[in-house]
């Protein structure tokens, strides 16, 4: 029986950040402090996947900063927004046609439910049943392929831009 060997390591440091704003042609490197994490069977390079964790996580800090002359989104984040919408998009689309597609499944089976009663009185119960049983399920699909929350600018005290200063 051989046993596995996890290792975790912390890294956090200051790292230059390439920014560019889309609205007025800015460009700088912003000093960004921040923490990365890692874990890994590979003792031998967790720290520098835990530093490489950190420069991520730096570049998407800088990326959600607006512009420090005219308030403006970085180039980075004008194209995560850009992929937000496509995401977004995709999935309105996709929400429309299962909403459609289980309308019609409900309502089709619903009334060949109601085509195995006699008369509609003895039919009720189970057609209102079976549908609400349908629809119960139906509605938190459609809820869950909802579309993520919306990316914003926000002003970070652990972002500096000595060029604008």
């Amino acid at each position: 029986m051989g046993f596995v060997s996890v290792s975790s390591a912390s890294a956090s440091g200051s790292f230059q950040v390439p920014y560019a704003c889309v609205r007025c042609g800015f460009s700088t490197a912003a000093m960004v402090q921040a923490q990365g994490h890692a874990t890994s069977l590979d003792y031998a390079q967790i720290e520098q996947l835990a530093h490489e964790a950190a420069y991520r996580r730096a570049c998407a800090v800088v990326s959600a900063v607006p512009c420090p002359r005219c308030g403006g989104e970085s180039r980075a984040f004008a194209e995560l927004y850009a992929a937000w919408s496509r995401r977004a998009r995709a999935r309105r689309h996709l929400r429309l046609a299962l909403g459609i597609a289980g309308a019609i499944m409900i309502a089709g089976s619903s009334a060949g439910c109601a085509l195995c009663y006699d008369s509609l009185e003895e039919s009720a119960p189970g057609v209102g049943l079976w549908a609400g049983l349908w629809t119960v399920l139906l509605i938190p699909i459609l809820v869950i392929l909802g579309p993520d929350p919306t990316p914003r600018l926000a002003s970070n005290p652990h972002v500096y831009f000595p060029e604008a200063a």
